[in-house]
């Protein structure tokens, strides 16, 4: 398995019912805090309202140009600090070209909701080394309700190359005497037939 893991570098698209801590910065900042790493409420972006989102731009991977089943995984590490909030994960670029996971419960203390992506939603397609290393696709989260709190985020991409077939060399000396018995049968069949009676005349048999 090839794996590479990317944390925020930008934010650019955005609702506007967020509140960020410390209150410099940009949101994307406030959730940077590394691969399986957080900082707890040292930094975190809050929903101030219900329905908010955020689209996380992230250096573009470089997966090798290999076959084999590509998925993107979206990690993101929040809680609720007030009434019932769910968190919702995506990569894409907008609705019709993304994929997304249902709706998730947050508790009240930090955990990381993971959540992976194989085939894009709408078209049923599989995703593609080349669609993860464009940099066109975004990380995408959402959080329904008031009170939502997220402290780091970071995405990872994986692929399972498909190893070439190899013709496996014949070891077992059964195998290998039933090969040698039906090559032998074979040509006993071919120089019985006419075709092989006029092939033997032809090249052994002497002129009288």
């Amino acid at each position: 398995m090839i794996k590479e893991y990317r944390s925020p570098t930008g934010s650019v698209l955005h609702s506007a019912g967020w509140t960020i801590f410390p209150a410099d910065g940009v949101l994307w900042s406030k959730v940077d805090d590394g691969i399986d790493s957080n900082d707890g409420d040292s930094t975190y972006i809050e929903a101030n309202d219900v329905d908010q989102w955020v689209k996380f731009t992230f250096p573009h991977f470089s997966l090798p140009l290999v076959s084999g089943p590509v998925y993107i995984k979206v990690h993101v590490t929040a809680k609720k600090v007030g009434g019932d909030c769910n968190l919702k994960e995506g990569f894409g670029y907008g609705e019709l070209d993304g994929c997304y996971s249902d709706w998730q419960p947050l508790a009240l203390d930090y955990a990381t909701k993971s959540w992976e992506c194989t085939h894009w939603a709408i078209s049923g397609e599989p995703i593609t080394v080349s669609m993860i290393n464009n940099t066109i696709y975004m990380c995408n989260v959402y959080l329904d309700s008031i009170g939502g709190r997220i402290t780091n985020v970071w995405i990872e991409a994986g692929i399972e190359p498909t190893s070439p077939r190899r013709t496996k060399p014949i070891e077992d000396i059964n195998t290998l005497e039933a090969i040698r018995q039906m090559e032998m049968e074979a040509m006993s069949r071919f120089f019985i037939s006419e075709e092989g009676k006029a092939t033997y005349r032809s090249r052994f048999a002497r002129s009288g």
